[in-house]
């Protein structure tokens, strides 16, 4: 069985609301457990949220060994990467 906390997995998905409107969600899971570590719901979500988010995920759950991610435009931009 894998680590708790050793391996952070962030995805995002998108939807739409029934007048039209689109928003997204940033989840993140540990792959341990499967467990929903947090999700961020909002109509943008770019990489400084993105970080906020996931240092408010580290002073609840610990810093995880390493993060999952895709290599979608919020996640490889110099903001994220720094």
């Amino acid at each position: 069985m894998a680590e708790i906390n050793a391996v952070w997995a962030l995805d995002f998905m998108r939807d739409t609301l029934y007048g039209g409107r689109v928003f997204r969600t940033l989840n993140v899971i540990d792959e341990a457990n499967r467990g929903a570590l947090g999700i961020d719901i909002a109509v943008s979500i770019p990489a400084l949220r993105v970080m906020a988010f996931v240092e408010r995920l580290i002073e609840l759950y610990g810093r995880p060994g390493a993060i999952r991610c895709d290599n979608g435009r919020e996640l490889t931009s110099e903001a994220f990467g720094a």
